[in-house]
């Protein structure tokens, strides 16, 4: 069932909590080195050229870099995703990486020298680096610089109580430069930067990374921080009732390709809260009247 809202000329589906609302998809914008942008949605495959680069756009939601013209002078791009979206790099040197929603990363067409810099400039990366002990790569992200050879890092600059930017190794050794120390990180540890300082410690790798798997995974989640990641990856707002009061943890693991409604109603299911929709905003109710 839907409903022509004409104001807006765009089919709003029903769900059992108001307006349906439709998960993220692969799509972003391609800044080039001449300041002209490129949207990159849809599922079409194509080709172009770039700073003595080859890029092939693919249909999968993903932009491969190729080929070298030595002695060029260093191009830079920057990939922007919108919030309900994400999108994947094959770097010119191999390395992948992932973009969540509501996230911008710059980087080089080609890596020039004896190092490999990227700079995260807001939210959330995974990357998987192709390994060059000759030339190490860099990622600089708020204030803090993460350095691997060849490893495998989620990097997070959302902010949110907990911190304002955290490193999550995953797979081989890392160094995280901050402004009061440097940090080795083994595989399954995480360096979070808050207010107070530099806090290294162990990390819920599956909960940090399951983004990049297409699911949501909470363990023990307080709801405010369920209910930031849905706002970034449906594209909606959040808006509690004066009535509810924020007492609740949610633990559970969920398909990020679902609609909204099938969330909420797992959601609801545990008796945290009750859900509405309307306007592109998801209402949070008390789940009993208090």
């Amino acid at each position: 069932y839907y409903r022509m809202d004409k104001a807006k000329a765009k089919l709003a589906f029903a769900s059992p909590y108001g307006e349906e609302v439709l998960a993220g998809a692969k799509k972003a914008t391609l800044v080039l080195s001449n300041g002209s942008s490129l949207l990159l949605q849809g599922s079409v495959d194509s080709l172009f050229n770039e700073g003595g680069s080859a890029i092939q756009r693919n249909a999968n939601g993903s932009l491969v870099y190729t080929g070298r013209e030595p002695g060029r002078e260093t191009s830079w791009n920057t990939l922007h995703i919108p919030n309900g979206g994400e999108y994947m790099i094959v770097l010119e040197d191999g390395s992948k990486v992932w973009l969540n929603a509501a996230s911008s990363l710059r980087y080089p067409v080609q890596f020039t020298g004896r190092e490999r810099r990227v700079e995260l400039l807001e939210g959330e990366a995974y990357f998987e680096i192709a390994k060059n002990k000759e030339r190490p790569f860099i990622v600089m992200a708020n204030r803090m610089e993460v350095q691997a050879i060849g490893t495998a890092f989620n990097v997070n600059t959302y902010g949110n109580a907990d911190s304002l930017v955290s490193t999550t190794l995953t797979e081989g050794k890392v160094s995280v430069q901050t402004r009061e120390s440097r940090y080795m990180l083994e595989a399954g540890q995480q360096v979070r930067l808050n207010k107070a300082g530099p806090v290294v410690a162990d990390a819920d790798v599956d909960a940090v990374t399951g983004w990049k798997n297409g699911l949501f995974v909470f363990n023990n989640a307080p709801l405010w921080e369920v209910m930031v990641q849905l706002a970034r990856w449906y594209d909606v707002h959040v808006a509690y009732d004066p009535r509810f009061k924020e007492q609740q943890f949610f633990t559970g693991e969920i398909k990020r390709n679902v609609p909204l409604s099938e969330l909420l109603q797992m959601l609801e299911l545990t008796g945290i809260a009750r859900f509405k929709i309307h306007d592109g905003t998801i209402l949070i109710q008390p789940y009993r009247e208090p």
